[in-house]
């Protein structure tokens, strides 16, 4: 990315119109983990629709209930609830994702990113809120180096954030165009490439399309 104003996705292949389309789903299994992340330790994580999980800590979005349950994962696999859970979120719950010590969680009505640092004890504390243009469409994924938040919205448009602090985002501008709505997105396991599948472009069948992350 050249500039501030210029960070940016480049399309780097032509969406492949197949007949048969593989969806991305949530996640890869086997690459980046679906719904996994790295909360209550230091360094970036994946993402996912919405949960996340840790070596110390579980969280699940609840997107009906408005909350957020947290869990301890104990060394023997079972998991037991965090002091204060669930707790408090606000709107619906489009995707959850983990970066470092901090949980991001989507939601529309409002459409909104709500940054949560997570304590010693796996509790959460709200630390911001951010407005988004769009809800995201079920999935918000956290680039490999945790220094990017990327998902999409209902018609297919790619969000995209900087992370320029824990809790504090930055809107990329100038994003390629979407193709088509209904979308499923992934990024591959050293951050170079984002995935997008369509379901629906607007010159008929289904697609996938390969972008390039600029990282600079």
């Amino acid at each position: 990315m050249t500039s501030g104003s210029s960070r940016a996705l480049h399309l780097s292949c032509i969406a492949i119109l197949i007949s048969l389309l593989v969806a991305c789903g949530g996640g890869t299994k086997g690459a980046i983990p679906n719904n996994t992340g790295s909360g209550g330790t230091p360094g970036p994580s994946g993402g996912g629709g919405g949960s996340s999980a840790s070596a110390h800590f579980a969280y699940v979005l609840n997107s009906s209930g408005g909350t957020i349950t947290g869990l301890a994962v104990n060394a023997d696999g079972s998991l037991t609830p965090v002091a204060g859970s669930p707790f408090s979120a606000s709107g619906l719950g489009t995707g959850l994702a983990v970066a470092g010590n901090t949980v991001y969680a989507a939601f529309g009505l409002p459409n909104t990113i709500t940054a949560y640092s997570i304590g010693p004890d796996g509790t959460l504390t709200r630390i911001s809120t951010t407005a988004t243009p769009a809800a995201f469409h079920y999935g918000v994924y956290v680039h490999v180096s945790g220094r990017f938040l990327y998902g999409t919205d209902g018609n297919g448009a790619i969000l995209a954030y900087q992370i320029t602090a824990p809790g504090q985002l930055q809107l990329i501008p100038n994003l390629p165009s979407s193709i088509g709505p209904l979308t499923s997105i992934t990024l591959s396991p050293d951050g170079k490439f984002l995935f997008i599948s369509f379901r629906e472009t607007s010159s008929g069948g289904m697609a996938v399309a390969v972008y390039s992350i600029d990282q600079n």
